[in-house]
C-alpha cells in the first residue's frame, strides 16, 4: 500500500503566517514607490502641459517669444494675471474657483521627514481647480537685474538667466490632486517659478538674490510647501527619491 504524504495543518499555517509576515514588510513599500512615480510623472506632465500652452499662446499671438505677448506684458508691467488666469481656463479648464486658498487646497501641509506641519497661507489671493485636479494659486513676482549698462544679465554661455534682468515670473504653488491627501509638500504640493522666457523652473530662482539657485533636497524634505522639490525632480531625471 503506498503512503501518501501531505502538509500538516501546523506547516500550512506556519507559512500562511511567513506570507503574511513577507507582504506586511513588503507591499507597504511597494505602494510608496508607485505613489511616488505617479506623482512625479503627475507634476511632469503638469510642466509639459505648461510648456506645450505657452508655444501654442506665442504661436497665436503672432510673436516669437512669451515675453512679447499680450498676456505677459501685463504680467510684466503690472503684476496683472487677468489674462493668464484665462490661460488656463483655455488651456486646462478652471472647475472651481476660490476667493482663497481654502477650499481649493487642503488647509495645511506637512513636511516629507514629519519635521514640520503648516497652515497654507489661506490669505485673499483667488485659486483654482482644474479639470486634471490640480488645484493652483498664482502670485507675480517683479524684479529686475541688469548689468552696469543696463542690460540683462547673461551667463557665461550668453543665455538669460533664468529669472532676473527685468523679467517677471509667476510663482507657482500646484497640489496635484487639490485638496485629497497625502497633502506633503514634495509629494503632491510643489512651489514653481514661470520666467518671461516661458520656462518653468524651480521657484528657488526667485528667492535668491544673485538669481543663481541649486535646489536643495535637504530643503526640500523638510518644506511643508514643497520648496526646492520640484527642482530637485528635474535634476534626478523626474525620479522622486527624496
Amino acid at each position: 500500500m503506498n503512503k501518501k504524504f501531505a502538509f500538516t495543518l501546523t506547516e500550512v499555517l506556519v507559512t500562511l503566517s511567513i506570507i503574511g509576515v513577507v507582504s506586511a514588510l513588503t507591499v507597504p513599500t511597494l505602494m510608496n514607490q508607485y505613489q511616488r512615480k505617479v506623482q512625479a510623472a503627475q507634476i511632469r506632465k503638469f510642466a509639459n502641459e505648461l510648456d506645450q500652452g505657452f508655444e501654442m499662446q506665442i504661436i497665436e499671438e503672432g510673436k516669437t517669444k512669451l515675453s512679447s505677448t499680450n498676456m505677459w506684458k501685463k504680467v510684466a508691467t503690472k503684476g496683472d494675471l487677468t489674462d493668464l488666469r484665462a490661460f488656463f481656463n483655455t488651456r486646462f479648464k478652471i472647475i472651481k474657483t476660490c476667493e482663497k486658498t481654502s477650499g481649493c487646497f487642503a488647509d495645511s501641509y506637512r513636511s516629507i521627514d514629519g519635521s514640520k506641519e503648516e497652515a497654507f497661507d489661506n490669505s485673499k489671493i483667488t485659486t483654482y481647480v482644474l479639470a486634471n485636479s490640480a488645484a493652483i494659486r498664482l502670485k507675480a513676482k517683479l524684479s529686475v537685474k541688469v548689468d552696469t549698462n543696463g542690460d540683462a544679465v547673461l551667463d557665461e554661455n550668453g543665455n538669460y538667466i533664468p529669472f532676473g534682468a527685468g523679467n517677471s515670473a509667476v510663482v507657482m504653488w500646484i497640489d496635484i490632486n487639490g485638496a485629497d491627501k497625502p497633502n506633503i509638500g514634495g509629494r503632491d504640493l510643489f512651489q514653481i517659478a514661470i520666467g518671461d522666457n516661458g520656462l518653468v523652473f524651480d521657484e528657488c530662482y526667485t528667492t535668491n538674490t544673485n538669481f543663481t539657485c541649486t535646489p536643495s533636497a535637504a530643503t526640500c524634505i523638510k518644506s511643508p510647501t514643497g520648496s526646492n522639490c520640484f527642482g530637485v525632480l528635474q535634476e534626478n531625471n523626474w525620479i522622486m527619491n527624496y
